[in-house]
Order: C-alpha cells, then sequence, then structure tokens
C-alpha cells in the first residue's frame, strides 16, 4: 500500500494526460511541417540525441517530486490542459490558417507550462523544488 501511495502522491500523475495526448494526435499533425523527414532535417544528430536524451528525464523528474495541493490547482490544471489540447487541435483542423503557421501556433502546445523559474508563476500545484 506504501509503494502505490509513493507512485501516485507525486507530480508524475500530472503528465500522464500530456502524454497521452501527444500519443494520440502526433500521427495527425501535417506531415508538411511536422514530418519526422522536415522536421529533423537539418539538426545534427548530437543535438537530436541530447535533446531526446533531455526529454525523457524531463518527463522523469515528476515522479520524484511530491504532489501538494492548493485550492485553486485544480482549476488552473484543468484550464492549461484544455489549453494545450486547443493547440493541438488547431494545428490539426486548420494547419494553414494564420494561427498554425505562425511562431505563436508552431510553438503553442510548449508555451502553456507555466515557468516556475520566473517566481510569478507557480504552477498548478505546489511542486516544492
Amino acid at each position: 500500500m506504501r509503494i502505490v501511495r509513493t507512485l501516485l502522491v507525486n507530480c508524475f500523475p500530472l503528465i500522464v494526460p500530456v502524454l497521452l495526448v501527444n500519443l494520440l494526435l502526433t500521427d495527425r499533425l501535417p506531415r508538411a511541417m511536422f514530418g519526422r523527414d522536415v522536421f529533423w532535417h537539418q539538426i545534427p544528430r548530437a543535438i537530436a540525441y541530447g535533446e531526446n536524451g533531455l526529454r525523457i528525464v524531463l518527463i522523469a523528474v515528476p515522479a520524484f517530486i511530491p504532489l501538494r495541493w492548493r485550492p485553486v490547482g485544480l482549476t488552473v490544471y484543468a484550464v492549461g490542459l484544455a489549453l494545450y489540447v486547443a493547440s493541438w487541435v488547431a494545428l490539426i483542423a486548420w494547419p494553414h490558417s494564420t494561427w498554425s503557421t505562425s511562431p505563436a501556433g508552431l510553438l503553442a502546445p510548449a508555451l502553456y507550462l507555466p515557468r516556475k523559474a520566473s517566481g510569478q508563476v507557480r504552477g498548478p500545484f505546489r511542486c516544492p523544488a
């Protein structure tokens, strides 16, 4: 029972919906903009391996951060997740729109995350550093 509690009372469950969205929608992104042959075309392998390795580490880190609920945390998290999903839907449904071809539109799935380092936005839940 203690092992189950330890596995569930950390920040990792907050990442799971984002990972599911990524898994379910990645194949639906426009290949002309996000295809492997286009997106990774001019990126050196050393940078690609470094980026993917760092991505794995950053996905695993929340499993080691205890979760402490805040009163408005669930609302902020739900709004952020909804914006994340909406940014994917916009890229998939309207790939040639002004929004989808703009830098903000292309980066939208990455931009919704609160920046803890800024000190202004602590995130939806208090995950101590």
